[in-house]
C-alpha cells in the first residue's frame, strides 16, 4: 500500500510540476516560438498522462467499491480519463505536428 501511494505521489508531484513549468514559461513570455509552444504542449499532455497514472495507484488502493456506479471516485476517474483524451492532450496529435515542425526547420 506505502508503495503504491509513494508512486501515485512522485507521478503526481512531478505532472503538477511540468504544469506550473509550462504556466510559468507562457506568463513570462517564454513561448515565443513554435518549438517552444510544441514542447510546452507535450510538457503538458506528458503532465496529464501521469497525473491519469497517479489517481489509477490510487484507485488500485481504494478497490472495487470505488469504481460503483454511485460513487464519487468512479466519476472522479471516468472524468479525470476523459479530460486526460482531450484533443489539445493527444500525445499522437501533438508529436506528429512536433515532428512535421522539426521536419521543416532542418
Amino acid at each position: 500500500m506505502r508503495s503504491r501511494l509513494a508512486e501515485a505521489t512522485e507521478l503526481l508531484d512531478g505532472a503538477v510540476d511540468r504544469a506550473l513549468a509550462c504556466n510559468a514559461a507562457l506568463d513570462n513570455g517564454e513561448m515565443d516560438t513554435a518549438r517552444k509552444i510544441a514542447q510546452g504542449r507535450d510538457a503538458l499532455a506528458s503532465a496529464a498522462k501521469d497525473a491519469l497514472a497517479a489517481l489509477e495507484r490510487m484507485l488500485d488502493l481504494h478497490g472495487t467499491k470505488g469504481m460503483a456506479a454511485a460513487h464519487p471516485v468512479q466519476r472522479f476517474w471516468r472524468d479525470a480519463s476523459v479530460g486526460a483524451r482531450h484533443v489539445l492532450l493527444n500525445r499522437f496529435m501533438i508529436e506528429e505536428e512536433y515532428g512535421k515542425l522539426l521536419v521543416r526547420t532542418m
